[in-house]
Protein backbone atom coordinates (compact mmCIF):
# COMPACT_ATOMS: atom_id res chain seq x y z
CA UNK A 1 0.00 0.00 0.00
CA UNK A 2 1.13 3.36 -0.72
CA UNK A 3 1.94 5.71 2.09
CA UNK A 4 -0.20 8.44 1.36
CA UNK A 5 -3.09 5.63 1.02
CA UNK A 6 -1.75 4.33 4.36
CA UNK A 7 -1.36 7.28 5.91
CA UNK A 8 -5.08 8.70 5.14
CA UNK A 9 -6.44 5.52 6.12
CA UNK A 10 -4.90 5.35 9.91
CA UNK A 11 -6.07 8.40 10.33
CA UNK A 12 -9.86 8.36 9.55
CA UNK A 13 -9.71 4.68 11.33
CA UNK A 14 -8.08 6.32 14.47
CA UNK A 15 -10.66 9.28 14.18
CA UNK A 16 -8.28 12.24 14.63
CA UNK A 17 -9.10 15.06 11.99
CA UNK A 18 -5.75 15.94 9.84
CA UNK A 19 -5.43 19.32 12.45
CA UNK A 20 -5.44 17.08 14.82
CA UNK A 21 -2.29 14.74 13.60
CA UNK A 22 -0.65 18.25 12.71
CA UNK A 23 -0.36 19.86 16.61
CA UNK A 24 0.87 16.21 17.52
CA UNK A 25 3.84 16.34 14.99
CA UNK A 26 4.11 19.76 15.29
CA UNK A 27 3.68 20.96 11.66
CA UNK A 28 0.86 22.30 9.37
CA UNK A 29 -2.60 20.58 8.40
CA UNK A 30 -1.48 21.84 4.84
CA UNK A 31 1.15 19.29 4.78
CA UNK A 32 -0.56 16.46 6.25
CA UNK A 33 -2.80 17.09 3.58
CA UNK A 34 -0.61 16.87 1.13
CA UNK A 35 1.02 13.56 2.88
CA UNK A 36 -2.26 11.92 2.49
CA UNK A 37 -2.51 13.00 -1.49
CA UNK A 38 0.90 12.07 -2.33
CA UNK A 39 1.98 15.23 -3.46
CA UNK A 40 5.03 15.30 -0.52
CA UNK A 41 6.75 12.83 1.56
CA UNK A 42 7.45 13.75 5.07
CA UNK A 43 10.82 14.12 6.42
CA UNK A 44 12.34 11.22 8.74
CA UNK A 45 11.54 12.54 11.77
CA UNK A 46 7.76 13.44 10.48
CA UNK A 47 7.51 9.81 9.42
CA UNK A 48 8.60 8.53 12.43
CA UNK A 49 6.19 10.43 14.55
CA UNK A 50 3.60 9.77 12.26
CA UNK A 51 4.44 5.93 12.46
CA UNK A 52 4.26 5.99 16.60
CA UNK A 53 0.77 7.82 16.31
CA UNK A 54 -0.70 5.49 14.19
CA UNK A 55 1.60 2.10 15.52
CA UNK A 56 3.02 1.28 12.19
CA UNK A 57 4.27 -2.29 12.08
CA UNK A 58 8.30 -2.25 11.86
CA UNK A 59 8.57 -3.66 8.82
CA UNK A 60 6.37 -1.46 7.11
CA UNK A 61 8.05 1.10 8.90
CA UNK A 62 12.01 -0.11 7.77
CA UNK A 63 10.49 0.17 4.48
CA UNK A 64 9.33 3.69 4.21
CA UNK A 65 12.46 5.04 5.94
CA UNK A 66 14.58 3.17 3.14
CA UNK A 67 12.78 4.70 0.44
CA UNK A 68 13.20 8.11 1.78
CA UNK A 69 16.93 7.97 2.65
CA UNK A 70 17.15 7.13 -1.45
CA UNK A 71 15.11 9.78 -2.38
CA UNK A 72 18.51 12.27 -3.61
CA UNK A 73 18.73 15.74 -1.64
CA UNK A 74 19.32 18.63 -4.07
CA UNK A 75 21.90 20.30 -1.68
CA UNK A 76 23.66 17.33 -2.54
CA UNK A 77 23.82 17.32 -6.39
CA UNK A 78 26.24 19.04 -8.54
CA UNK A 79 25.54 22.04 -10.29
CA UNK A 80 25.27 20.06 -13.92
CA UNK A 81 23.08 17.65 -11.71
CA UNK A 82 20.89 20.38 -10.62
CA UNK A 83 20.52 21.80 -14.07
CA UNK A 84 19.56 18.65 -16.40
CA UNK A 85 17.31 18.08 -13.29
CA UNK A 86 15.81 21.30 -13.77
CA UNK A 87 16.05 20.61 -17.72
CA UNK A 88 13.97 17.29 -16.79
CA UNK A 89 11.56 19.14 -15.46
CA UNK A 90 10.58 21.64 -17.50
CA UNK A 91 10.47 18.97 -20.56
CA UNK A 92 7.74 16.77 -17.97
CA UNK A 93 5.97 20.11 -17.59
CA UNK A 94 5.99 20.75 -21.15
CA UNK A 95 4.84 17.64 -21.79
CA UNK A 96 1.87 17.61 -19.60
CA UNK A 97 0.49 21.11 -20.01
CA UNK A 98 1.72 21.19 -23.94
CA UNK A 99 3.38 23.60 -24.18
CA UNK A 100 5.42 24.68 -27.12
CA UNK A 101 8.55 26.30 -27.92
CA UNK A 102 8.62 29.99 -27.85
CA UNK A 103 5.50 30.04 -26.27
CA UNK A 104 5.43 32.45 -23.71
CA UNK A 105 3.99 31.72 -20.63
CA UNK A 106 3.37 34.23 -17.75
CA UNK A 107 5.31 36.65 -19.78
CA UNK A 108 8.17 34.26 -19.31
CA UNK A 109 9.53 32.62 -22.92
CA UNK A 110 10.01 28.80 -23.41
CA UNK A 111 13.09 28.01 -25.01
Amino acid sequence: MKLSKKLYISRVLREYTQRDIAKMIGTSAVLICQYEKGKAKPSKDIFLKLAKIYNFDKEYTNKILEELRERKDLTNLTEDERKNRKKEQMKRADKKYHFKKGEKIHGISRN
